[in-house]
C-alpha cells in the first residue's frame, strides 16, 4: 500500500457561553455512514456544560470531508492527528460513536499523550478488525454505486436525499426484506 497522506477534515465548532481557553477541546466523531450533523442536538449543551470549545468532525469519505481511495481506521487516526494539529490542540477529549469510537480507541493507543479522555458510545472493543472490515466491505461499494446512480438532473439537495434512499432500498433488496404497511390487509 502506498503511503497515505492525511486529509483536512470538515467540521463545525461551537464555543461555550463561558469558555475556559486552557481546557482541551471536545471532538465528536460520528459512526460509519454518518456525519458531523448527527451530533447537532448535544454539541452546544456539552460546550456550555464543560466550558470547552467543541468540534464535530466529518471523517474522510463522509459528509463534507474529502473522498480518498484509502479508507481504514488507521488513516482515520492519521486524519484526526492532522485535524488536532490544524486546530492547535495538543490534547483533546474524544467522543466517538461506533466507527468514531473505534477511531478514538485506536488514537488513544497510538498517541496517548494527545488524549485527555475518551468516551466510546455504542462500540465493543472485541474483534474490531473483522467486524469493521466486514462493514466497510459491505457499505462502501454500495455508497460508490449510489453516487454513480444519482440521476444527472437532480440538484444537490435532491441528490443528498437520493443517496440514503438508494442505499436503504439496495440493502432491503440485497437481504430480500419486504417492508409492508401494518395497516394493510393481505
Amino acid at each position: 500500500m502506498a503511503k497515505y497522506t492525511p486529509v483536512p477534515l470538515a467540521y463545525y465548532s461551537l464555543e461555550p457561553e463561558e469558555w475556559d481557553k486552557d481546557k482541551s477541546p471536545v471532538l465528536f466523531l460520528h459512526g460509519m455512514m454518518g456525519s458531523k450533523e448527527h451530533w447537532d442536538d448535544i454539541t452546544q449543551a456539552v460546550a456550555n456544560a464543560t466550558h470547552r470549545k467543541v468540534y464535530a468532525v466529518d471523517a474522510s469519505n463522509h459528509g463534507d470531508s474529502p473522498w480518498t481511495d484509502v479508507f481504514n481506521l488507521d488513516v482515520n487516526v492519521d486524519d484526526l492527528l492532522l485535524f488536532m494539529d490544524t486546530i492547535k490542540a495538543p490534547k483533546a477529549i474524544l467522543v466517538g460513536h461506533s466507527m468514531g469510537g473505534i477511531t478514538s480507541m485506536k488514537m488513544a493507543i497510538k498517541m496517548p499523550e494527545r488524549i485527555e479522555r475518551i468516551v466510546v458510545e455504542d462500540m465493543t472493543a472485541s474483534d474490531l478488525h473483522a467486524q469493521v472490515a466486514e462493514l466497510f466491505k459491505m457499505q462502501f461499494p454500495m455508497l460508490r454505486k449510489a453516487f454513480d446512480s444519482i440521476p444527472p438532473e437532480l440538484d444537490e439537495v435532491e441528490a443528498s436525499k437520493f443517496i440514503p434512499d438508494f442505499m436503504f432500498k439496495t440493502y432491503l433488496n440485497r437481504h430480500r426484506i419486504r417492508v409492508q404497511n401494518p395497516n394493510t390487509k393481505v
